[in-house]
């Protein structure tokens, strides 16, 4: 099982991830972690926050000739060093955001002022998550498992992609500074980002994750606390701002009749292998994969850091007053799909050990190949 903890506070040196359990034997493509870590950084909607993200990241500990051995990998994800401390007056400091993990953290940890809770929930702390989750793709990758992840919905606009192919997806949104596939939504997506920025308030949305290639049985129906349904939602959940989760058809399951509701199996004349018509279910069924694509919609709050703020109270005197200020986002629906997309490859590459086994990329690619066609 592959486990990771993160150390480190957004606005010091950097972020730390260790991560353990992960197969020996894997050369690390720097290129592919790089690519996801910069996805994340910058989309249309980002504050200047984001250019303390400088994501130059450093392997500290784990490979043996260039290639993972099996001990705990260790990366050290450096700031810009003159972004490092973001000075904040102290009569502001201890006026939590509404929305934000402020209020609850200062109360819970009992302290002093917001900047331990701020420090520490910001989504910053992401950062580290994806280098784990893009190296898990990256392996993921070598038994042919591909994802995307593009945004559907900003500020209530709709992209319409439901009907395009992964392919497609992939090759439409590339070019998208918000990883949008429908370039007529994009096009009203920006407008309503812009008008959010002049009126100094900040929008929420929705990204789809996909996830193509995958075996059949992957996690399990036998226990509640292993089903990968679960799993994967208690790891997008986690992700700051991620309010809600749905898997296929998800909510307009309320609207939609059995019968047109689940994926009828019939024989694949070609392959003789067995097909699906359609993937309502999003290719997960009793918790286990079913072998079609992994079709997964999160939903993302607005910022809670607002230009204009909130009412709140400030928590050293009890009077009523505005909520902190900080340099924030407008909009960070499209780095979130990133992020989400590497959790998705986290958990789906535990899942993928624990059914096949092995210490070694080459132990796991002889276990898979006796199965799989590789």
């Amino acid at each position: 099982m592959i486990r990771y903890l993160t150390a480190g506070e957004s606005h010091g040196l950097g972020y730390t991830v260790v991560i353990d359990g992960f197969p020996a034997g894997f050369e690390i493509p720097l290129a592919e972690i790089d690519f996801y870590l910069q996805k994340r950084q910058w989309s249309l909607g980002r504050g200047r926050r984001s250019d303390s993200e400088k994501n130059r990241f450093h392997i500290l500990a784990g490979l043996y000739k260039n290639k993972t051995s099996g001990a705990p990998l260790a990366f050290f994800i450096e700031n810009d060093e003159k972004f490092q401390k973001i000075p904040i007056k102290e009569e502001h400091n201890t006026k939590p955001r509404p929305g934000h993990a402020d209020f609850a953290g200062m109360l819970k940890f009992q302290h002093e002022n917001l900047e331990p809770v701020w420090e520490r929930s910001s989504g910053r702390e992401t950062v580290a998550r994806t280098l784990c989750g893009a190296l898990c793709l990256s392996l993921l990758k070598e038994f042919k498992i591909l994802s995307l992840s593009h945004v559907v919905n900003i500020g209530g606009v709709e992209a319409l992609t439901s009907q395009l192919t992964f392919e497609e997806i992939k090759t439409k949104r590339n070019p998208s500074s918000l990883l949008c596939a429908d370039e007529k939504a994009e096009t009203m997506m920006k407008q309503k980002i812009e008008t959010a920025f002049a009126e100094k308030t900040s929008l929420g949305g929705v990204f789809e994750i996909r996830v193509k290639g995958l075996p059949v049985g992957l996690g399990t129906y036998t226990q509640w606390d292993k089903k990968l349904s679960g799993l994967i939602a208690q790891n997008l959940l986690s992700i700051q701002g991620v309010k809600g989760i749905e898997f296929g058809l998800g909510f307009k399951y309320a609207s939609t009749p059995g019968h047109l509701s689940h994926d009828e199996i019939s024989l694949n004349e070609e392959d003789k292998k067995p097909k699906r018509k359609t993937n309502c279910a999003g290719g997960l069924e009793g918790g286990m994969t079913n072998g079609e694509e992994l079709v997964v919609r999160a939903v993302v709050k607005p910022p809670a850091t607002l230009l204009k703020p909130l009412s709140t109270l400030d928590m050293k005197t009890g009077l009523p007053s505005e909520a902190l200020v900080t340099r924030s986002d407008v909009c960070f629906v499209a780095s979130c799909a990133i992020v989400g997309e590497t959790a998705v490859g986290f958990t789906i590459l535990n899942a993928f050990l624990e059914k096949f086994g092995g210490d070694s990329v080459k132990e796991i690619t002889s276990r898979v190949s006796k199965i799989l066609p590789i």
